[in-house]
């Protein structure tokens, strides 16, 4: 690989992690006010030994900013307009509701797997909101992406940050 191309890449992977992780904080908020409304934060934080709804907040957002960089990057040539970020968000955010309240969160608390019918009843609120992120995150990446830059024009602010030349 020349050092133009590689140069090319990690300029477009810097861009696809920015948009992806902004996105999915943005998705992250959303869900965090039920999240708060619901009690759920706490939870989240005694996944590390923690107890407040401002650890739990700060978790939830670090691990939505990076399940949306993952996205940025793992769909960005799927993503490539309102509909399809969309669905692929979507699609995104009902894989982290099997990943997250029925697998990897009751791992971390010792409760073993949630992969119970039972299980899955009382997480179905749950899933509406890994949704809603889902959703969300499609949104803003599509809104980050298909912008004045992405059609020869001028660069956004945000293209300088991600390519390094701010």
């Amino acid at each position: 690989m020349s050092d133009a191309s590689a140069k090319r890449f990690l300029g477009k992977f810097r861009k696809q992690t920015l948009r992806g992780g902004i996105a999915g904080i943005l998705g992250g908020a959303v869900f965090a006010v039920w999240m708060a409304e619901n009690g759920v934060l706490p939870v989240i934080a005694s996944m590390i030994g923690g107890s407040s709804s401002l650890l739990g907040l700060l978790m939830h957002l670090g691990i939505s900013a990076a399940i949306g960089a993952s996205f940025g990057v793992l769909f960005a040539r799927l993503a490539v307009s309102l509909v399809p970020s969309v669905l692929w968000g979507l699609v995104n955010g009902f894989a982290w509701w099997f990943l997250g309240p029925l697998t990897l969160m009751p791992l971390s608390l010792g409760m073993g797997l949630q992969w119970t019918a039972s299980a899955v009843a009382g997480a179905l609120t749950s899933l509406i909101w890994h949704l809603v992120f889902g959703g969300v995150m499609g949104i803003a990446y599509a809104a980050l992406t298909t912008h004045v830059a992405s059609k020869g024009q001028l660069a956004t602010p945000l293209d300088h940050v991600a390519t390094g030349t701010a």
